[in-house]
């Protein structure tokens, strides 16, 4: 069966990956491309030496979701943007500048990036980004119609500019693009060019202030070719938001952060609605759901780590509890154990005499906030290395959440 036989119906993983290889082959890729099925990526090498990686999981879900007459097309343009790094980036920066563009990421994919890289002993890209709330982060790219390359600070450095420099020539390239923002009903703004740079549109302040919204602006970026903004008074507005960000999420590939963030000032920070607000529990839901599964592929990736280098560290795991009809997520702290807990929303503690209890993670703060000691882990991390002690535990026992 050839490779476009295969396109008529939706391939297994395992053979998406063997159509990719086989296409970039086609393409003229001479690396040698290994296939690692338990990350779902392809491991590159050229004459020997390491070559980098390419994960796999957006670009199937990309060929899944597109309708099958133009699954060629799609596998097309994988390839090129698989080959961007055959084509040499301009000797001057002057000669760039017109092509520079900001790019957003789904903070979890660097992070992802950076770990992997720790797993192979292979070097992560060392992009240039900037975060934009907790979730997300905005690179720089080199953007021609037949590919899209991520620049490092290796690239600008030989263009002797600063990240700052070429950022703000990017934000300024982009706001002179054309675009479209269409608006539904009287409540929700909505971006309508679908060039894949219509979430970075975030960015073009001067833009989101034009918009008339019911108190601050509230902006949720579920993929790249989605930019929503309503206002954070404005109920109506917040639930089609809602709504449309639900839709995007199940059903098109390449997302980004379902988590909403609010513009105060210059800058745009994580937001959410107080608990009395008609959408708290959807947002919350949605919340715990995203970090459920981005903690859950981050523990696969540092247990994968500690293994590698002899490491014995507890990473544990963020579970999904159901009370009265509402989720909410914990995690289990071992006593005498090195661990790395993450930031959920309660704690499972166990001692070891003492039957569990759970503790919301304020008051786990206020009372051995001194024993969680931060790492650059994302999402976020803490290194405890003693358990609390019989004083401390009693103080949390009183403040134990019923279960």
């Amino acid at each position: 069966m050839g490779i476009f036989d295969s396109l008529r119906g939706t391939p297994s993983k395992d053979r998406f990956a063997k159509m990719l290889i086989q296409a970039l082959h086609d393409a003229g890729d001479t690396r040698q491309i290994e296939y690692d099925a338990e990350e779902f990526r392809l491991l590159l090498s050229d004459d020997g030496d390491d070559a980098g990686f390419i994960n796999l999981a957006n670009f199937y879900a990309q060929f899944c979701q597109v309708p099958k007459e133009h699954r060629a097309a799609c596998l097309s343009g994988i390839v090129r943007g698989c080959l961007s790094h055959l084509k040499g980036l301009p000797d001057e920066y002057e000669d760039a500048r017109p092509d520079l563009r900001p790019r957003l990421w789904a903070r979890a994919m660097l992070e992802q990036m950076r770990l992997q890289s720790l797993i192979t002993d292979r070097d992560a890209p060392d992009l240039a980004y900037e975060f934009l709330g907790q979730h997300l982060a905005i690179t720089l790219v080199y953007d021609l119609p037949e590919s899209v390359r991520s620049l490092s600070r290796e690239d600008l450095d030989a263009w002797q500019v600063t990240p700052y420099e070429a950022m703000e020539v990017a934000r300024t390239n982009l706001a002179e693009d054309d675009f479209m923002i269409g608006k539904l009903g009287d409540s929700l703004y909505a971006s309508a060019t679908g060039d894949s740079y219509d979430a970075t549109r975030v960015i073009l302040l001067d833009v989101i202030r034009q918009f008339e919204v019911k108190g601050e602006p509230i902006a949720m970026l579920p993929n790249r070719d989605y930019l929503l903004v309503t206002g954070s008074e404005d109920v109506e507005g917040m639930t089609m938001m809602l709504d449309l960000a639900e839709k995007v999420l199940q059903e098109e590939p390449r997302p980004l952060s379902p988590l909403p963030i609010r513009l105060s000032g210059d800058e745009w920070l994580d937001w959410m609605p107080p608990p009395e607000h008609p959408c708290y529990a959807r947002l919350r839901l949605m919340e715990d759901r995203y970090l459920y599964e981005e903690y859950g592929t981050q523990k696969g990736l540092l247990d994968k780590i500690h293994e590698t280098h002899g490491e014995d560290i507890f990473v544990a795991s963020v579970m999904a509890l159901e009370k009265q009809g509402d989720m909410f997520t914990c995690a289990v702290w071992p006593a005498d154990v090195l661990a790395l807990l993450p930031h959920s929303i309660g704690r499972v503690m166990q001692g070891p005499e003492s039957p569990p209890l759970m503790v919301a993670w304020e008051d786990l703060e206020a009372v051995v906030g001194d024993l969680l000691l931060p790492t650059n882990h994302y999402p976020p991390r803490f290194r405890v290395e003693q358990f609390p002690s019989e004083s401390q535990l009693e103080t949390l026992r009183r403040r134990a959440v019923e279960t």
